[in-house]
């Protein structure tokens, strides 16, 4: 979504369930308010809405295979992983703060913020959907355990802002390995950002392609020891 703004510093914009909404206007009669009914009979009879979007974001079991800087930080817009096959319009309006506010402050959600970014064509662009990566994590334990002959390939999805720089990114994601190593995944330690080294895998190697070069190059380092 891109607005033409005059705004000099970027302000968090919201989505709005689309099925909450309407569940909320038949819990208050609110089309019969508007229409001039300031009695309506069957006010609050209705089902009581479900909390605001809980039908735009992934579930629990489909972030188990997510990682994420700080996952205890609700306040961070990238530790929000939308539902796949949700558009605007459709499934969900954008909101200012204070309708935001005013909503939540009242019924129970989930908060989904988002920012506006100022383009190079003076344009205000709000980043609904972030750029997701698979992550294909390799460090020594993994290499030891490809050695004992383990061909279990760990990979994650992280999610990031596109206008994130690379040095941004390392730094966020550097986060989220010290925070996936406290489950013991390679053993605790922290990582730094200065360690991460990030390659692009093409379209020619899979996971498994990609899992059988580490078995054979770890193979052969053993065999010419």
């Amino acid at each position: 979504m891109e607005i033409e703004e005059d705004a000099e510093a970027a302000k968090p914009f919201y989505l709005l369930s689309l099925e909450w909404l309407r569940a909320w206007k038949a819990y208050v009669c609110f089309d019969e308010i508007v229409a001039g009914n300031d009695e309506p009979a069957k006010i609050f009879q209705a089902d009581h809405p479900k909390t605001i979007n809980s039908d735009l974001v992934k579930n629990k079991t489909e972030l188990k295979e997510y990682i994420f800087d700080d996952s205890n930080d609700k306040n961070d817009p990238e530790n929000v992983v939308l539902a796949d096959n949700i558009q605007e319009n459709a499934q969900y309006i954008i909101v200012e703060e204070a309708t935001w506010n005013l909503l939540s402050k009242k019924y129970r959600s989930i908060e989904i913020k988002r920012l506006q970014h100022t383009l190079e064509n003076g344009f205000k662009r709000i980043e609904v959907f972030y750029k997701r990566f698979k992550l294909i994590l390799s460090s020594q334990k993994y290499l030891r355990d490809v050695e004992s002959g383990n061909k279990k390939l760990p990979f994650y999805y992280y999610q990031t802002s596109i206008f994130q720089t690379i040095g941004e990114m390392k730094k966020r994601l550097a986060e989220a390995l010290t925070n996936l190593n406290k489950y013991d995944y390679y053993s605790y330690s922290r990582v730094y950002p200065d360690t991460i080294r990030l390659w692009k895998l093409s379209n020619e190697k899979n996971l498994e392609t990609l899992n059988d070069y580490f078995y054979k190059e770890c193979n052969a380092c053993k065999s010419n020891e």
